[in-house]
C-alpha cells in the first residue's frame, strides 16, 4: 500500500455494477504527474456483480487498492468504514456513479495544499449525465435533490446555509475523528431516501472551528438515472428529506414546528396544489412541499419513538 499518502479516494458501492464500472474508470484516468493517493472500495453488501468487480479492479494495482466490506447496511456506515481504514490526510468521497473530470484530482491537491490545519472539508461542482432529456416539469429547485452543485466560478469559504454533497466532497481525517464521523442515523438505506448527513457533519464541523471551503474547479459528472427522472421519485425524495430535517434538527437540539403545525403547513399546501392548474409547475411545487412536511411528521413521531 502508498505509505501514508495525501488522500484516500473512497467510493462505497451497493448494487451498482454498471455505474461504479464507469467511476472507476474515471479514477483510472486521474492525472498521473503526482500520484500521492490510494483508492478504497467499500462494498455495503452488494448482491450484484459490483463486490467482484471492485476486487478485479483492486488486483491489477494492489500497492494502490484495495477493498473492505462492511456488512452493515448503511451509507453513512460505510463512509465510516472507509476514512477509518484509511490513513491518508485527507479522504475524498465520490459516489458510485459519480466520474472524477480531468483536474479533479490536481485542484484537490492544490486546495489541501493551501491548508493550514484548519480545513476541515472541501465540497467541489456536480454537473449532470442526463439519462434521459431533462423534462420541462424538472425546475432548478428540484435539481440538487438529483445530488448536484454549482456554487458558481469562485472558490471560497462556504456559507452557514451552504453544504457540500457526497458524491464530491474531501475531509480531513483528524476533522473526521473529532467529529466521531457520519451519524448513522442519516444517510441512504436501501430503498429509504434519508439524507443529510453530509450537512450533519459540515455543521459539527464548523461548530468546531473547522473552515468549509467550494472549489469550483473540483468537478465530478454525476448520473441522473432515468428512474429518478419521474415526478413519483421527487415525491419521495421531498419526502425523506423532510424526515432528515427533523431528525437533524433533533440531534441539533434545534426547535422545530410541532406535529400540528407540520399537518397544519401539509393542509395548506395541498389546498395550494388543488387550486392550481392540473399539469402547472404550481401544482407540482406544492404536491412535492406536501410530501416534505409529511416527512417532517414522520421524523417528528419517529424521534418521539426513540426518546
Amino acid at each position: 500500500m502508498v505509505s501514508d499518502p495525501l488522500l484516500s479516494i473512497v467510493v462505497c458501492t451497493y448494487n451498482r455494477a454498471d455505474g461504479l464500472a464507469k467511476a472507476l474508470a474515471g479514477i483510472d484516468r486521474l492525472e498521473s504527474d503526482r500520484l500521492d493517493w490510494d483508492a478504497i472500495i467499500v462494498d455495503n453488501g452488494s448482491r450484484d456483480s459490483s463486490l467482484k468487480l471492485a476486487r478485479e479492479w483492486a488486483a491489477a494495482d494492489p500497492a494502490r487498492r484495495r477493498v473492505v466490506i462492511e456488512p452493515v447496511p448503511g451509507l453513512s456506515r460505510a463512509r465510516n468504514r472507509g476514512w477509518r481504514a484509511s490513513a491518508a490526510r485527507f479522504v475524498a468521497y465520490l459516489d458510485d456513479d459519480a466520474i472524477p473530470r480531468s483536474g479533479w484530482y490536481r485542484a484537490l491537491a492544490d486546495e489541501i495544499s493551501r491548508d493550514d490545519g484548519r480545513t476541515g472539508i472541501i465540497g467541489g461542482k456536480i454537473e449532470p449525465i442526463w439519462e434521459v432529456p431533462r423534462p420541462a416539469w424538472l425546475s432548478d429547485r428540484m435539481v440538487p435533490f438529483l445530488s448536484m452543485l454549482d456554487y458558481g466560478e469562485a472558490r471560497r469559504a462556504l456559507g452557514e446555509d451552504e453544504n457540500v454533497v457526497g458524491a464530491n466532497m474531501a475531509i480531513a481525517r483528524t476533522a473526521l475523528e473529532q467529529a466521531g464521523g457520519f451519524n448513522e442515523q442519516l444517510g441512504r438505506r436501501g430503498r429509504r431516501l434519508v439524507s443529510n448527513e453530509e450537512a450533519a457533519l459540515q455543521h459539527r464541523l464548523t461548530s468546531l472551528g473547522w473552515r468549509a471551503i467550494y472549489r469550483p474547479d473540483m468537478i465530478v459528472r454525476h448520473h441522473a438515472p432515468a428512474e429518478r427522472i419521474q415526478v413519483g421519485w421527487f415525491r419521495r425524495r421531498f419526502f425523506w428529506q423532510g424526515y432528515s430535517d427533523r431528525i437533524t434538527q433533533r440531534s441539533h437540539q434545534i426547535p422545530g414546528e410541532s406535529l400540528r403545525q407540520t399537518f397544519r403547513l401539509a393542509a395548506r399546501y395541498a389546498r395550494r396544489a388543488y387550486q392550481a392548474p392540473t399539469g402547472s409547475p404550481e401544482r407540482l411545487d406544492a404536491t412535492m412541499d406536501v410530501a416534505y412536511y409529511l416527512g417532517v411528521a414522520y421524523g417528528t413521531i419517529a424521534a418521539r419513538g426513540r426518546s
